[in-house]
């Protein structure tokens, strides 16, 4: 081993708490140009600094003061964590309440708001890094962070983090339909209006974010009818997207763009809003998906075919899609609708669809230029009929998920009993036999009707199956359901593998969605509001 020796002349030991660097001046500075290397940002308080223990889903903010100890400015760079549990609050450098520059005069002095928000159960030992430039060189300099997070009991409501025991109501006159969790946890949720495709966002809590538009409500005026949002998707950007439809006379699709602060985004469509319509025809979107290029797909019905339709990400058709942005198609030469729809890794659009009135499940593959795709089924499309589509509300229950291996989970309804029924296929069209009896899963919870709505598939292969069960024609109570990657109930959820939320004022669900800590959040609406509720993992 090989020992180095260093004499530093002129610098002073400074020791606060529990941080330990070197200051220096100017003359130490001109006599040993290497000491600036040794100055360092200094946090003042606790390192560590233990959170406490929290719910998991709640928050808890510590504000930390930077100083700068050197002689010299120094560039604040970027953060690190190592753990998503701990963020700066707000999200974006300095964080909502904090005062740090990019450049930090000598002797100055910042707050730093941190927040602890757990994700998982458990003990957290995380670490933050901060990055600073100093004289030309690059430093960084760490806090440890400690904390501890609690978890309900699984398939439970949410009644510790989250609304009014578990249950949030907003609006009037409104019908929730469709969920998303954004990268700051916030819910956004959008539905049934007159006048517009409104959204609603949250806070993680439950708490309406009145940082979203004005007063948590955003409105996308569409016409003076009845208008339907029926899907919302996330883009990378963090813009959000609505997919739905209206009706004045004849029905037409709509898609709505909102940027981050609710604000409609005017660079996309007219004014936020792109609309299409065909005289004397009804049409509209009932779902709708983001490509990796950030173009937009929607499908949805047209008088009797399903209707398809891809945008530009100015909101302009994309006309390198079929012919002229818009697709048509009726393999069964019956009355059919597209409902669902997902993107496979070569970039292909799987649509799940129904054929009324006998109720049969379709599939279609697309190539990404909208031709069918004659390698899967029959020509680019097959049909289930072990499954049927029952309308609901605004439209056909059918759902489909896509698996990691290229494998794909299709959901709707047992033919013949009202009970959640699955079929899942390979990537060629085939039935996956591994899956279930021989392919297919069908299961109920109750002697009552079930109708699904979503099914969302597990990092690990599980998967969540939401929809409703009632026992009358004008009770609909939420229904959600875990299942194994093999279609086992997972009994590890709520101890039977499925929560029912009868009597709970929710009705009419229809959307769900899977929060990043694993938390599910419900949709549905009574006395013309919006309900969300949340169920531990």
């Amino acid at each position: 081993m090989q020992w180095h020796w260093f004499a530093i002349l002129g610098a002073h030991l400074i020791v606060t708490g529990c941080s330990l660097f070197l200051g220096e001046s100017e003359a130490d500075e001109a006599f040993h140009p290497g000491i600036e290397a040794l100055a360092r940002l200094r946090i003042i308080g606790e390192n560590p600094y233990d959170y406490g223990s929290l719910w998991v889903g709640q928050r808890s903010t510590r504000s930390f003061v930077l100083t700068n100890a050197g002689s010299f400015p120094l560039t604040l760079q970027s953060q690190a964590f190592s753990s998503e549990d701990f963020e700066i609050h707000g999200l974006d450098f300095p964080g909502e309440g904090g005062t740090c520059p990019t450049t930090l005069p000598p002797g100055a002095e910042c707050v730093l708001p941190i927040d602890y928000a757990p994700y998982v159960g458990g003990a957290n030992h995380q670490v933050m890094t901060l990055y600073f430039e100093y004289r030309g060189k690059n430093h960084s300099t760490q806090l440890q962070l400690n904390g501890h997070g609690y978890t309900g009991e699984s398939g439970t409501i949410d009644t510790q983090t989250f609304g009014a025991s578990g249950l949030v109501q907003v609006g009037a006159d409104y019908v929730l339909f469709d969920i998303a969790i954004q990268t700051n946890r916030r819910i956004l949720g959008v539905g049934q209006t007159s006048g517009g495709m409104n959204a609603v966002r949250l806070l993680e809590n439950g708490v309406i974010d009145t940082s979203f538009s004005t007063d948590g409500w955003a409105i996308g005026s569409v016409g003076t009818g009845i208008t339907i949002s029926n899907a919302v998707r996330l883009q990378s950007d963090g813009k959000s997207v609505v997919f739905g439809y209206g009706v004045n006379g004849n029905a037409f699709g709509a898609l709505v763009r909102y940027r981050t602060d609710g604000s409609l985004d005017t660079d996309f469509g007219t004014s936020g809003v792109a609309i299409h319509a065909v005289g004397g025809v009804g049409l509209g979107f009932n779902e709708g998906g983001i490509q990796t290029d950030g173009k937009l797909v929607a499908v949805g019905f047209g008088d009797t075919e399903i209707f398809l339709a891809r945008y530009l990400t100015s909101g302009s058709l994309d006309t390198s899609f079929h012919t002229d942005g818009l697709l048509l198609t009726n393999p069964t030469g019956g009355n059919e609708s597209g409902n669902r729809l997902v993107f496979t890794t070569d970039g292909k659009i799987l649509v799940a669809g129904h054929l009324q009135p006998s109720a049969e499940v379709l599939l279609l593959r697309y190539e990404s230029d909208g031709q069918l795709d004659l390698s899967f089924g029959t020509n680019g499309w097959l049909m289930d009929d072990w499954l049927a589509s029952f309308w609901f509300l605004t439209s056909h229950a059918s759902t489909i998920e896509l698996q990691t291996d290229g494998k794909f989970l299709l959901g709707a309804n047992k033919r013949g009993d009202l009970s959640f029924g699955f079929s899942r296929y390979r990537s060629d069209g085939h039935l996956d036999t591994t899956f279930a009896t021989n392919g297919r899963l069908t299961t109920s919870y109750s002697n009552d009707s079930h109708v699904i709505q979503s099914v969302k598939i597990n990092k690990n292969g599980s998967f969540y199956a939401f929809g409703n069960f009632t026992t009358d024609a004008a009770t609909y109570n939420p229904v959600v359901a875990r299942f194994l990657s093999n279609g086992s109930v997972d009994t590890s959820f709520h101890g039977t593998g499925y929560l029912t939320v009868a009597n709970s004022g929710t009705g009419f669900p229809k959307g769900f969605a899977v929060q990043r800590d694993g938390k599910v959040v419900l949709s549905g609406h009574a006395g013309d509001k919006f309900n969300f509720i949340r169920v531990w993992p």
